[in-house]
């Protein structure tokens, strides 16, 4: 089986925030309450419910937790509360379902600002080939903006990755939901702490190539005013 990382430049606080909010699932659409409650928008814009019966089959099936149930998972996060606590990798494969998200509407929002400074650059790749050296440079700097697909860094070098990367991370969670006992691993650094932490990784055991495109994902967050959250599965 191959690990690897999946870098995600988001907020860290706006996770925090998450946690023991006293939303209610069943009350109302959930991301229109996060959006009323919270202040920024937190699901895709399909359902909420969508989104969750998405999640309950990649657990039920893909998982092996047949008795899973994701919107008591999610209802957790919303009151506090652990309901699998001996399962408790659900939560961080869930949180990584919601960082995704926060990234994807964080992505929306730099391509929207983009899109108005920029009006005749396409936000698709093959709709737009530069025809001088400026708007090579404006569209590079969009699709750096990006994200890139699936609103997490590239990962190229780091898919499959080697796991001693695991002892040069700071393990953390973004908000008090237990430990998976092996994975996923989760690092959450703060904007602030950015260079701190990539200047003290030992890049001996890594490629040049791997060494150039972490330095990538935490040099775009510290540009972006972005903290960053790895997973590890």
């Amino acid at each position: 089986m191959s690990y690897g990382i999946l870098p995600y430049m988001t907020s860290i606080d706006d996770l925090k925030s998450i946690w023991n909010c006293k939303i209610q699932i069943g009350a109302r659409d959930v991301r229109t309450q996060m959006e009323e409650k919270l202040g920024y928008q937190f699901l895709p814009r399909e359902t909420s419910t969508d989104w969750l019966k998405r999640f309950n089959i990649e657990m039920k099936k893909n998982q092996g937790y047949p008795d899973f149930r994701s919107h008591v998972a999610m209802q957790d996060l919303f009151n506090g509360e652990i309901t699998y606590s001996k399962s408790p990798w659900i939560y961080s494969y869930l949180l990584e379902g919601i960082v995704f998200n926060l990234s994807q509407d964080y992505f929306r929002k730099v391509a929207a600002e983009f899109k108005v400074e920029f009006p005749n650059i396409p936000l698709r790749t093959e709709d737009f080939k530069p025809t001088n050296d400026f708007l090579d440079y404006q569209y590079s700097r969009l699709l750096l903006k990006s994200c890139l697909k699936a609103c997490h860094l590239p990962n190229s070098e780091w898919y499959p990755c080697d796991l001693s990367i695991i002892n040069e991370l700071p393990s953390s969670l973004p908000m008090p939901i237990p430990e998976a006992d092996d994975f996923p691993f989760v690092s959450s650094i703060y904007h602030k702490d950015l260079r701190k932490v990539i200047q003290n990784i030992n890049f001996d055991k890594f490629s040049l190539e791997s060494k150039e495109q972490m330095n990538l994902w935490f040099n775009k967050a510290d540009s972006e005013g972005r903290d960053l959250i790895l997973f590890i599965y």
